[in-house]
């Protein structure tokens, strides 16, 4: 394992007990999972330049591992290669400190490392020329389960490997809601101006004027009342995840279920995915044959049930992506709409699901 310099290493730990976060001091089992995720990241590295489809990775969990195989089959059968040319973690930089957070309700084991990163991936072809070359420097997340065992050290697995999940507004006009009561009390001044003109009788200057302003800021001000009650509305609703069984957090959730969205970006065919799927998947699988990379965004749920052996979650993510269109990469997003159902006697599977093209480019801002 690498051996880690305690005092050169910068990690704030959290406990979260509902939405309070705690802090506290680092222990052997904080570095455990810090160590865990850079031997897991060597791995991953090793993974993809290795010729060999055998591979296998110790730290990451059952479907997570299925969800890079596929990505690597793909990777091959396009006659792509992918390397790791650079990552570096900037742990070492007060300023970008990992993190690391445990969920302990109800006992759950389950915890998130963040970290900000420097990373450079390569596409090759088979002929050796760059396909696409991809830099950023960004916060990344490992979804970690502990799986603790008797009279040994905890076994660190991680459940998914990712930017930050951040989940959608339901109303993206909230931010211009101060924009339009200023603007109608611009507008609403000349409406005052009419009835002064009005009442001093200069009618034609108020029916050429006047009353065409009188009319906009009354839309104006209609409008503004209609989206502030929607967003008061929307903003008392409770999160519909709220309902499901909560020895399982909603971050833990999109992490699995996250995996399973990755794998069928990548799937060839339902045999590929078949453990986890309960409806017909090909059209999906066929929107995607040509999909080198694909990354999940944001999130939005639509309905959660539970009941006393069933659980159903109907949500919305978002996912960007690489096609190989005619030799060359061209990026491309959508939205998947996505039903998983979980019973006492299997895991989350997909009963549902679809992809739903952005309408415009103001929908699709609302979701990257």
């Amino acid at each position: 394992m690498f051996n880690t310099n305690k005092k050169s290493v910068y990690l704030d730990v959290y406990y979260v007990y509902g939405n309070t976060h705690k802090r506290h001091r680092c222990t052997d089992k904080d570095f455990d999972v810090y160590n865990a995720v850079q031997d897991y990241q060597q791995e991953l590295t090793a993974f993809f330049s290795s010729p060999d489809e055998g591979a296998s990775l110790k730290h990451a969990d059952e479907n997570h591992f299925l969800a890079l195989l596929l990505e690597k089959k793909r990777l091959s059968a396009l006659g792509i290669r992918k390397i790791y040319k650079a990552w570096r973690a900037l742990i070492f930089r007060k300023n970008s400190a990992a993190s690391i957070e445990y969920e302990t309700m109800n006992g759950s084991n389950f915890s998130r490392f963040t970290e900000t990163v420097q990373k450079e991936i390569v596409y090759f072809r088979k002929d050796s020329s760059t396909l696409s070359e991809l830099e950023q420097e960004a916060n990344e997340s490992y979804h970690i389960r502990l799986e603790p065992r008797q009279d040994e050290p905890a076994v660190v697995k991680v459940l998914q490997h990712s930017e930050p999940v951040y989940s959608v507004k339901t109303h993206p006009l909230t931010p211009k809601i101060k924009f339009w009561r200023l603007l109608w009390f611009i507008i609403s001044i000349p409406v005052i101006l009419n009835l002064i003109l009005l009442f001093t009788q200069h009618y034609l200057l108020f029916i050429l004027l006047g009353l065409p302003l009188t009319l906009a800021a009354a839309i104006i001000y209609i409008n503004l009342c209609i989206k502030e009650f929607r967003f008061r509305r929307d903003s008392q609703k409770p999160n519909p995840y709220s309902v499901i069984a909560p020895e399982v957090s909603e971050e833990e959730f999109l992490a699995v279920t996250g995996n399973v969205l990755t794998a069928l970006h990548y799937a060839s065919s339902t045999d590929d995915v078949a453990r986890f799927v309960r409806c017909n998947i090909d059209p999906f699988i066929a929107k995607c044959q040509n999909i080198f990379d694909c990354e999940l965004g944001k999130y939005l749920f639509l309905s959660c049930t539970a009941e006393e052996s069933r659980q159903k979650v109907t949500y919305q993510r978002s996912a960007t992506f690489y096609r190989y269109i005619n030799n060359e990469a061209a990026a491309d997003t959508h939205l998947v709409e996505v039903t998983f159902e979980k019973t006492r006697d299997h895991d989350w599977i997909i009963t549902d699901i679809q992809i739903i093209p952005f309408q415009d480019e103001k929908e699709k801002k609302k979701w990257f």
